[in-house]
């Protein structure tokens, strides 16, 4: 059982900010009229076992995901990211470690058409 609410210790890319400050509430924005693929990053929390849930309020073309572990990519200075994009895919496979099991990677949800898709990194 969670403790307290989990927050999002990493913003990677231009695209996405906290609500107001708030580190356990983010948004999508534009930079200079421009969308950018960005991903908020849930890092000090692991899933293990058991049930998890979250709860999104959501726009046009949004996607919803969980991603292997990937400490400190907030630091690599990225305009845009998605880990579902084959240019990362090297450096994604780099952060392997003993404790990953199963070949999925990264899954996500299309919030507005209702797909999901998975992605091994060794794969792409």
């Amino acid at each position: 059982m969670l403790r307290s609410r989990l927050t999002f210790d990493q913003l990677v890319g231009r695209g996405v900010e906290y609500r107001g400050g708030d580190k356990t509430a983010v948004q999508g924005v534009k930079v200079d009229g421009i969308c950018y693929c960005s991903q908020a990053i849930c890092g000090n929390h692991i899933m293990r076992a058991g049930k998890h849930w979250a709860t999104f309020t959501f726009g046009r073309g949004c996607d919803v995901g969980v991603v292997r572990p990937l400490p400190r990519w907030d630091k690599r200075g990225l305009d845009m990211f998605s880990p579902r994009c084959s240019r990362f895919c090297q450096d994604l496979r780099q952060e392997r470690t003993d404790r990953w099991e199963g070949c999925v990677d990264y899954c996500s949800f299309g919030l507005e058409s209702g797909t999901y898709f998975w992605y091994d990194w060794e794969g792409l």
